[in-house]
């Protein structure tokens, strides 16, 4: 896969916690957000929250405060949920890299990965969960309403997937179904 240009800075920024073993790269977001796109409404080319029975969401225009907002939001809703375990981390247009790690160390880069411009999507492996901040501001906290089947069996080794909610909505509708596919929990 070729890395481009924020995904090489994502990297460099990253790198002591990359070494240390704290946050890992995953490889390509693709299979992340296929899970999403099955978990979740979406309206467009993001989650439709309002169809997320309990969603939490919330709004903040003013650019500046965006980075302390969705700090503060972030921090609610892990201690409001009591989530802990991995998180996993995957922008959907600037970067084809996601990444994973303990809440606490995703929390502890978290300016890191809100200084790309894009939608930030933080979620675990099962995609049970999943809380955003877009480039408009908007943040979101939902529990998935249906289980995510394991997407990433259902692809083909070797081959690149470029799905993300604004990019390709259809090639990620048309992933190959498979009913054998285990649900994780």
């Amino acid at each position: 896969m070729n890395k481009n240009l924020y995904d090489e800075e994502l990297l460099k920024l990253l790198g002591n916690e990359l070494s240390g073993g704290l946050i890992k790269n995953i490889g390509e977001s693709a299979p992340i957000f296929a899970k999403l796109m099955k978990a979740y409404p979406y309206f467009g080319s993001k989650i439709d929250w309002i169809k997320v029975p309990g969603s939490l969401v919330r709004t903040e225009h003013q650019e500046s405060k965006q980075l302390s907002q969705f700090s503060n939001f972030f921090d609610e809703v892990i201690r409001t949920y009591r989530l802990d375990g991995e998180a996993v981390y995957v922008g959907d247009s600037a970067t084809d890299l996601g990444f994973s790690g303990t809440i606490c160390s995703v929390r502890n880069v978290l300016e890191v990965f809100l200084g790309v411009p894009q939608h930030h999507y933080f979620t675990n492996s099962t995609c049970s969960w999943c809380m955003c901040l877009t480039m408009e501001g908007d943040m979101g906290f939902g529990i998935a309403p249906r289980k995510a089947p394991d997407t990433e069996s259902a692809e083909a080794p070797g081959k690149r997937r470029t799905v993300t909610f604004s990019q390709n909505l259809a090639a990620a509708q048309n992933l190959p179904p498979d009913n054998s596919l285990p649900y994780i929990s």
